[in-house]
């Protein structure tokens, strides 16, 4: 999932042939950083606690009828 972030890196480096400058591959390394701050922010957002927390007691009421 971290290679979200290469959404930030410019075409140009992204898809380029052949070898990477140092500048070019700096750059490129820092996908991985900018994938996993738009995760956080995205996880940030999103009451997953409130979801799993309804989805695992409807889970439970389900099983314990078939048992």
């Amino acid at each position: 999932m971290h290679d979200i972030g290469k959404v930030a890196i410019p075409d140009a480096v992204l898809l380029k042939n052949g070898k990477l400058t140092d500048v070019e591959f700096d750059e490129m390394k820092q996908h991985v950083l900018t994938g996993q701050n738009v995760l956080r922010e995205t996880i940030a957002k999103i009451p997953f606690n409130g979801v799993i927390s309804r989805n695992w007691d409807e889970y439970m009421r389900i099983s314990s009828r078939e048992i």
